[in-house]
C-alpha cells in the first residue's frame, strides 16, 4: 500500500499529464500527488519528518502572505495556469514531505521509481524530437525544443535533471535500469535544449563523481551562451531587476503567493520592452526562486525559505547518501537560479528529502490533520482540471461558436477566478450575437457586460478585468444600453493601462475610443505613448 502510494505521486508528478493541460498548467501535476499522499497520510506509520517544522512554516508564511495578496484568489489557485507557487502547491509539497516520510522507503527506492519514470517520459520526448505528436492538441514544441510530458523544455529539463542524477546515483551501485534511464534521459535532457538544466545536471554529477562530469561536455560547451548575449538572457536581467523593484516596495509580506502575473505587468516599463524587443512581453516567475520569493513573500517568506534550505542542508549532510542528497540541492540551487522549477521538480524533492528526513516518533498513528488537506487538495485540484479541460476544448471548437461558448461557460463556472475563462466565457457569448435571434441580442449583450463587471469585482487590479469590461460597456452601448456612458469605457482602459502599463493593445483601444469619444487630449497622451513603446522596442515611432 505504501510503496504503490510513492509510486502514484512519482507518476503523478513524471508522467501524468491530458492533452493542452500541460503548457502551461502546471496545478494538474498535483492531482495525482495529493492522492497518494493523503493515502500515505491516513495509514498509521510510527515514522515522522525532521523537516516538519520549517515545511508546516514555509506553507504557513504563504497563508498569511495569501491572507495580504494583491490578489488573495490568484494566491489560492496560481497566476493565469501557472500553480506551480499557488497556496495550493505549497499545501501539497508540505504534505509530500510528510507523507513520504512516513512510507518507510529508503533514498535508494525512490530514486530507483523516479529513474524508472524517466524512461517513458525521456522516450516520449525523443520522439517529439523526430515526429509529429498526435496527442499534443496544438504546437508546444518551441521549434526544436522538446516538452514530453512536462508541457515545456524548461519543465521538462529540471525533470530531467533530477532524474539523470537519480540514475547516476544508481548506476555507480551496478543498477541496470538506471543506465538504461541514463542512455535515454542524456539525449532527452539535450534536446530540451535548455542551459540550466544541462549546467545544473552537470553541478550534481560532479559532487558525486568527477568522472561523472565527462558525460556533461556538451552542457559545458555551451555554458559562455549563459553570459548576457542573447535577446533572452538580457529579458531575464530585466525581469530580476522588477522582482526587486516589487520586493522593494512590499517588502514584508510581498505581492502574494501567485501574483507576480499581476506585479510584472504593473511594475515592467520600457526598459523591460527594450531588452525583450516587443511589447507583448509577460512573466508569471521571476526566473531565480530567491528573488521570486521575495517579492511575492517578502521578508518572512525569504526566511521561511532560508530556514526550509538551512534544514535540507543538515539532513543532507547527516546522511548516509550524502553526495547524492548533495547533488540534488545542488541541482536544484542551478536550476532555481535561471528558470522557474516546475511544480513535478518540487515533488520529486520533497519526496526524496521526505524519506531522508525520516525518523521514529514511537507508536504507530494517522496524521489526518494533513490527509485531509491533501484530499482538499486533490478536490481542488480535481475542480482546476476538469476547468482547464473545457477550456481547452471550448479553444477546439472555433468554427462552432455554440459549442465554444458552451465549454467557455462550464470552464468559467469551474473556476470563476481564472481570468482567461473570463475573458473567453464573455468573448464567446459576444460572437454568439450575430447568430442570434433579434429578440435575444440585447440580453446576450447585456449578460456578457455582467460577467465583465463581476470580473472586474474579482479582480480589481488585473488590467484583463478592466480591458474586458471596457470592451462589453461599448459593445453595450451599441446595442442600445445608455445607462453606462461610452466615456466609461475610456476609463476602464486606462484603468488597465495603469495596471499594465506597457501593454500596446491597451494603447490602441485608449486611441481609437478617445478619438471615437472627441477627447483630443486622450488621444494625444495614447498616441505618444505607443509612439514611446515603438521606440523602446526598436520599431520607430508612428
Amino acid at each position: 500500500m505504501k510503496k504503490a502510494a510513492m509510486a502514484l505521486m512519482v507518476f503523478g508528478a513524471m508522467i501524468f499529464w491530458l492533452p493542452m493541460l500541460a503548457d502551461p498548467y502546471m496545478t494538474s501535476r498535483l492531482l495525482l500527488v495529493a492522492l497518494g499522499a493523503a493515502g500515505l497520510l491516513m495509514t498509521k506509520s510510527e515514522r515522522a519528518s525532521s523537516m516538519e517544522v520549517p515545511s508546516l512554516l514555509m506553507a504557513a508564511v504563504a497563508i498569511i502572505s495569501a491572507v495580504f495578496a494583491a490578489d488573495w484568489r490568484y494566491a489560492i489557485i496560481g497566476s493565469y495556469q501557472s500553480g506551480m507557487d499557488s497556496l495550493i502547491a505549497f499545501v501539497c509539497y508540505s504534505c509530500v514531505v510528510f507523507a513520504a516520510a512516513r512510507s518507510g522507503e529508503t533514498v535508494d527506492d525512490v530514486a530507483r521509481m523516479v529513474s524508472v519514470a524517466s524512461i517513458p517520459v525521456s522516450l516520449y520526448g525523443i520522439f517529439q524530437r523526430f515526429f509529429h505528436d498526435p496527442l499534443i492538441w496544438s504546437d508546444l514544441h518551441y521549434g526544436l525544443r522538446i516538452s514530453s510530458s512536462q508541457g515545456g523544455p524548461i519543465f521538462l529539463g529540471a525533470v530531467m535533471s533530477l532524474s539523470i542524477l537519480c540514475s547516476i546515483h544508481l548506476a555507480k551501485k551496478g543498477d541496470k535500469l538506471a543506465w538504461a534511464a541514463l542512455a535515454v534521459g542524456l539525449p532527452c535532457l539535450w534536446f530540451t535544449q535548455t542551459r540550466g538544466a544541462m549546467l545544473a545536471t552537470a553541478a550534481g554529477a560532479a559532487i558525486m563523481s568527477r568522472w561523472t562530469m565527462f558525460a556533461f561536455i556538451p552542457a559545458l560547451v555551451m555554458m559562455p551562451r549563459m553570459l548576457a548575449s542573447g535577446t533572452s538572457d538580457i529579458a531575464r536581467f530585466e525581469v530580476w531587476k522588477i522582482a526587486l523593484k516589487v520586493f522593494a516596495d512590499n517588502p514584508l509580506l510581498g505581492y502574494g503567493p501567485g501574483n507576480f502575473y499581476l506585479a510584472f505587468r504593473r511594475y515592467a516599463g520600457l526598459g523591460m520592452v527594450g531588452a525583450a524587443k516587443t511589447a507583448a512581453y509577460a512573466q508569471a516567475h521571476a526566473h531565480n526562486d530567491i528573488l521570486h520569493v521575495a517579492a511575492t513573500m517578502g521578508l518572512i517568506g525569504l526566511t521561511a525559505y532560508a530556514l526550509l534550505g538551512c534544514s535540507a542542508l543538515w539532513i543532507a549532510w547527516k546522511h548516509a547518501e550524502r553526495r547524492f542528497l548533495f547533488a540534488l540541492l545542488a541541482a536544484y540551487a542551478v536550476l532555481s537560479s535561471f528558470n522557474p522549477v516546475t511544480a513535478s521538480a518540487f515533488v520529486v524533492l520533497a519526496l526524496i528529502f521526505g524519506v531522508a528526513s525520516s525518523r521514529k516518533i514511537g507508536a504507530p498513528e494517522r496524521c489526518l490533520p494533513l490527509a485531509l488537506a491533501s484530499v482538499a487538495v486533490f478536490l481542488a485540484v480535481g475542480r482546476l482540471t476538469l476547468a482547464d479541460y473545457h477550456y481547452a476544448r471550448g479553444g477546439l471548437a472555433k468554427s462552432d461558436p455554440a459549442t465554444s461558448a458552451m465549454e467557455f461557460q462550464r470552464a468559467a463556472k469551474l473556476n470563476p477566478w481564472e481570468m482567461f475563462y473570463s475573458c473567453k466565457q464573455v468573448d464567446s457569448l459576444v460572437r454568439l450575437i450575430p447568430y442570434m435571434p433579434l429578440e435575444q441580442r440585447r440580453p446576450l449583450a447585456l449578460a456578457a457586460r455582467q460577467l465583465a463587471a463581476k470580473a472586474v469585482e474579482r479582480h480589481p487590479l488585473d488590467s484583463y478585468a478592466h480591458e474586458l469590461l471596457g470592451k462589453q460597456i461599448l459593445i453595450g452601448y451599441i446595442a442600445g444600453f445608455r445607462d453606462i456612458a461610452p466615456a466609461k469605457a475610456l476609463d476602464e482602459f486606462n484603468k488597465a493601462q495603469e495596471y499594465a502599463p506597457t501593454f500596446e493593445t491597451l494603447m490602441w483601444r485608449r486611441l481609437a475610443t478617445a478619438k471615437e469619444l472627441g477627447a483630443s487630449a486622450q488621444a494625444w497622451l495614447a498616441d505618444k505613448d505607443i509612439s514611446e513603446l515603438h521606440r523602446a522596442s526598436g520599431k520607430g515611432g508612428v
